[in-house]
């Protein structure tokens, strides 16, 4: 009986801790999840890297889908095996939302272990409140991608530097090879600094491992971390060459005006820059805030999108007592020195990556996952990092442990409950908590939030009888449309194979990128016609067998794409020279559908060759 009792002594900080996050975050996390298992509201992302799962599913769709085919050459080899093997048995526009919310799930509590290894269960406390009201995280796992992943391996990758687990981290690499190269890349470096860079008795429970044996660990942990990535290197290797910056004057789609933000083309951002941005994301909460008055104040100047000049002044400032904190953190202890291996792997990470884009993805993909968990970890034990300065007869000596002890001894005189209570007061390790509480409730009361309801579900594709229409069309149906029109939602939401779509138009590829060229310029002088034989083309060359209008197109106006596919509208009108469009009279005449927006129309019902 005294064994449970002592037992339930330890558990019930944590029930404290869960059941506080549960009232706080708790409706808006189920709002989420609620809206999240809505079919006709997903990720973005999922309709280009899920609807290919589909076929796993249900044998007869894609059948011959050069874009589906693509990316599922390109998935890393664990994650394609995971939605592959599942599809029969739960359809993957289910299990994406599953991985979602899982990924979530281990991330917080990783994050969670990791800051009460170096920080205690308030810190903990902290860093998962920290997770759960900011924006970044589901917005980068909603869709059950492979970067879903990122932050749970990374945040895993904490707890293993905390405990100084160095076979941990082996298999976090692996894992990242398996669901998320960036992450095993940055683990991966992360456990080479640790072993190659640190001192013996900084590398937890390799601390008596010679030179050998370590060369040897890391050669083994790198040769089955690129075993794990070859198979899908092989299978993209038939898209090859990758496009790169030196190629933006053949393909402009890769530069300035092409098809990517300024954040994902060269020329990239300093990691300084981009690192910034990611604690910005990764820590400012969203949402509810905790106090209203006070969050109408600090967010007085707030712009539409981005910060108020009071979020970023606090942030500066938490971030300043955190560095602070962290270097007598990082001065006295050596749990603190190898987490802080992670953030110098980002920076290597990312400045090879800048240097040899894209062969190692994206740079900002190694500033976006790690540096975020690093920053919440960092913040949440920012105060044991103060306190660690002292040791624990420098403490009782002290001005402040002094004072403490006369505290603890008034409280004592004041009957059985001050008794008791003054076992609990006086210590290092209660100051720390309530130190560390009183910070962490400063941070999140001034910037925090109570968390999204529906960050990582920004397409609500609830026009049901478009979509509807569209999916009773045959399972063979190729539809084509113009991008970022209703088009982009019908692989996943109809379950029909798209042209093309600006989601799915990537031009990390050449070959993949002159198909994709080759079908836009079809789908251009289709759109454009002033007869049928484009339309017609489309219909025989491509394989297009009807056509997704969006009816304010008729007249061919407002067709806006990305270089150099703009210019290419351009000459299309000046050939046109004011003259009706085909669509105007198709639409009219041969619509299989019509509502206020769109119409279909069957260009097998067309006459000409077929």
């Amino acid at each position: 009986m005294r064994d449970a009792v002592q037992r339930l002594k330890g558990w019930w900080p944590w029930v404290l801790v869960v059941g506080s996050l549960g009232l706080v975050y708790g409706r808006s996390l189920s709002t989420h999840i609620t809206r999240g298992f809505d079919p006709r509201i997903f990720g973005d992302d999922a309709r280009q890297q899920i609807y290919p799962f589909f076929r796993y599913a249900d044998s007869s769709l894609f059948p011959n889908d050069y874009i589906a085919d693509y990316y599922l050459d390109c998935l890393p080899l664990g994650f394609r095996a995971l939605y592959t093997l599942s599809a029969p048995l739960i359809d993957p526009a289910v299990s994406n939302k599953i991985v979602t919310y899982l990924m979530l799930l281990i991330t917080v509590v990783a994050l969670g272990v990791a800051a009460n290894r170096l920080g205690g269960k308030v810190a903990a406390w902290g860093a998962m409140a920290l997770v759960l009201g900011a924006e970044f995280y589901l917005h980068r796992m909603g869709g059950g991608l492979p970067r879903a992943f990122s932050f749970p391996i990374l945040s895993c990758a904490l707890v293993a530097l905390s405990y100084g687990r160095t076979k941990w981290l082996a298999a976090l690499v692996w894992l990242g090879a398996l669901f998320y190269p960036v992450a095993g890349v940055v683990v991966g470096m992360t456990t080479a600094l640790v072993l190659l860079l640190l001192p013996a008795s900084d590398r937890g429970d390799a601390n008596d491992w010679g030179l050998w044996r370590r060369v040897r660990f890391l050669s083994i942990v790198a040769g089955v971390a690129v075993a794990l990535l070859l198979p899908t290197v092989v299978t993209a290797a038939k898209y090859a060459p990758m496009l790169t910056i030196d190629d933006v004057t053949e393909y402009p789609e890769v530069g300035p005006g092409g098809r990517y933000v300024s954040n994902s083309r060269a020329p990239y951002a300093s990691f300084f820059r981009s690192a910034s941005k990611a604690v910005k994301r990764g820590f400012i909460g969203v949402g509810r805030p905790w106090a209203e008055a006070v969050s109408n104040w600090v967010r007085a100047d707030k712009p539409r999108r981005g910060w108020s000049n009071r979020q970023l002044a606090i942030l500066n400032l938490v971030v300043t007592f955190t560095v602070i904190g962290w270097m007598f953190f990082a001065a006295t202890s050596s749990a603190p020195r190898r987490v802080l291996m992670l953030g110098l792997a980002a920076f290597i990470g990312y400045s090879i990556a800048r240097w040899v884009a894209p062969y190692l993805y994206l740079p900002t993909r190694y500033t976006n996952y790690a540096i975020p968990l690093l920053a919440v970890l960092m913040a949440s034990t920012s105060v044991a990092g103060f306190l660690s300065v002292r040791g624990k007869r420098g403490w009782k000596s002290s001005r402040l442990g002094a004072f403490l002890a006369r505290a603890k001894e008034w409280v004592a005189s004041r009957g059985h409950l001050g008794a008791v209570l003054a076992e609990r007061v006086g210590t290092k390790a209660a100051f720390r908590a309530g130190a560390a509480l009183v910070f962490l409730l400063f941070v999140l009361i001034m910037i925090g939030g109570r968390g999204s309801n529906w960050e990582g579900l920004g397409i609500d594709a609830r026009n049901e009888p478009l979509y509807d229409a569209v999916g009773e069309l045959p399972v063979d149906a190729v539809i084509a449309g113009w991008p970022h029109t209703a088009i982009e939602n019908v692989p996943y939401a109809s379950r029909r194979a798209a042209l093309v779509t600006f989601e799915t138009h990537q031009v990390f590829h050449r070959q993949y990128a002159d198909v994709m060229r080759e079908r836009m310029r079809a789908l251009i002088d289709a759109t454009l016609a002033t007869s049928l034989d484009p339309i017609l083309r489309l219909r025989d060359e491509h394989g297009v067998t009807h056509m997704l209008v969006y009816l304010p197109h008729r007249r061919g106006e407002r067709l806006k794409y990305f270089k150099p596919f703009d210019q290419w509208v351009a000459e299309a009108q000046r050939r046109r020279a004011g003259k009706p469009l085909s669509l105007q009279d198709l639409v009219d005449n041969h619509a299989v559908y019509r509502d206020g927006k769109y119409a279909i129309i069957d260009l097998r019902e067309l006459g000409g060759p077929s």
